[in-house]
């Protein structure tokens, strides 16, 4: 079955416009809390921005060993093979 270039372009121009659609709901959002437009603009760029660090700030020591199963979020715990 071919589908042709339809995916590809419907995935291209939602590329381009959800987040120019989303964008403009958050700076709406931040408007209606009676920020000026460019404050807005300003805090949804460092939010967005901000959202891409991630810098720890304590390590936390456990004591306990901490169980490790990758498959127990689809419903598969136990069936992960021990290699050590």
């Amino acid at each position: 079955m071919r589908v042709g270039y339809l995916p590809l372009i419907l995935f291209l121009v939602l590329l381009v416009l959800l987040p120019l659609a989303f964008g403009q709901l958050f700076t709406t959002a931040l408007v209606k809390l009676r920020l000026d437009p460019s404050t807005a603009i300003l805090l949804v760029m460092g939010i967005i921005l901000g959202g891409a660090i991630n810098i720890p700030l304590k390590h936390i020591v456990r004591k306990d060993a901490l169980v490790e199963d990758p498959l127990a979020i689809l419903g598969l715990t136990g069936q992960w093979l021990v290699s050590r």
